[in-house]
């Protein structure tokens, strides 16, 4: 209704907000039509600097950041609308969207496999900021990304934090979110955490308490990375059937989708579940082709956590089929990507002494 009637009556201060919830939320993010919402997001963008609506540009540029953009355009594009978000949310009061958009940068910096230095920096110049104005949930979230920066790093104790239990404290913070798909953050990078050490029982049960925040997470980022890590455990287990191939074929029927719009985000995931695929049906050579591929993305694109997991999956896959120097080649580009990363827990001491962290972390 509100829609029509600016069509009809034209357009006001106000109206961004109209077109955003409308086409960028329900059209784009919901109901998944990601050109639609891309379009109607910058439509929004357009009417905040036209009529100077400076009360509403921090929550404008994270929603349309958020719902709109990922799908169409390269994840760091979100984060350039989550800069002016947190800036504009300061400058203008509205301190839940700064919290928003500290958050989704972290976690949009995690998925696009950002080098884990330039995730800790940001993350140190959001913390006082987010302290300062007592911004609860988003504190929670940057905790428990430097928890994972520090088992990724090698700096925890890497059995206590591989174990299925998780601290009792951070989850009862996370189940209190009014804003639950802020909370799914910490369950998929469990999902990830878990798939790059290779400890896939506690993995599948940060699938299964990801599932479950599903339904506050539809028509974001969070929707196609629960699928890609699912599918993913789910092929890695040892006791995989066909229940695993189909759940992995369905994956990569979804990412055949989205990748048609974005490359950039969903290329080298749609690879890596082919291949998986294709292993899992006994098609190895087709397997290696799928890993190369998704190599190949993910040197392109920069997302390094990736490109260290396809390289040690096709290594893995190369031993079994017995071709020994091929598996050495594939280990070492795994251990060089996880290194250049930052994930010094996955690489091995003679390479891990040659990559410490430049940037030390907050106590």
């Amino acid at each position: 209704m509100a829609v029509n009637l600016c069509l009809k009556h034209g357009n006001t201060p106000d109206a961004a907000i109209v077109y955003m919830v409308f086409g960028c939320i329900f059209l784009g993010g919901i109901l998944g039509r990601a050109e639609t919402g891309y379009e109607f997001g910058r439509l929004a963008l357009a009417l905040i600097e036209k009529f100077q609506n400076e009360k509403q540009r921090a929550e404008v540029n994270f929603v349309v950041g958020y719902f709109g953009t990922s799908w169409k355009r390269p994840a760091i594009e979100a984060e350039r609308l989550w800069e002016v978000a947190f800036k504009e949310g300061q400058r203008t009061g509205d301190l839940f969207h700064t919290g928003c958009a500290a958050s989704g940068t972290i976690q949009g910096m995690i998925m696009r496999g950002c080098p884990l230095d330039e995730v800790e920096q940001r993350l140190e110049q959001f913390w006082p900021i987010l302290e300062q104005a007592h911004l609860r949930e988003p504190i929670t979230c940057l905790t428990s990304t430097r928890r994972l920066l520090s088992s990724l790093r090698g700096s925890a104790n890497l059995s206590s934090l591989n174990h299925r239990s998780d601290d009792p404290q951070l989850l009862d913070d996370l189940a209190a979110f009014g804003s639950r798909h802020f909370a799914h953050f910490h369950f998929l990078n469990q999902c990830m955490h878990h798939a790059l050490f290779g400890n896939v029982p506690a993995g599948l049960d940060a699938v299964a308490r990801s599932r479950t925040y599903l339904p506050e997470s539809k028509g974001l980022l969070n929707t196609p990375e629960h699928f890609f890590w699912s599918a993913i455990l789910q092929a890695m287990n040892p006791t995989a059937g066909r229940a695993s191939i189909r759940e992995t074929a369905a994956a990569r029927r979804r990412f055949a989708r989205w990748v048609k719009n974005c490359p950039a985000n969903f290329a080298v995931r749609h690879e890596l579940l082919a291949a998986e695929e294709a292993r899992m049906r006994t098609r190895p050579e087709q397997a290696i082709a799928h890993y190369t591929r998704a190599i190949e993305f993910g040197r392109q694109h920069g997302i390094l956590h990736l490109l260290g997991f396809a390289n040690q999956r096709a290594a893995q896959l190369a031993a079994s089929l017995g071709r020994t120097q091929a598996a050495e080649q594939y280990n070492e580009a795994a251990h060089n990507a996880y290194a250049q990363w930052g994930a010094l827990a996955l690489v091995p001491p003679a390479i891990r002494s040659q990559h410490q962290p430049t940037h030390q972390p907050l106590p």
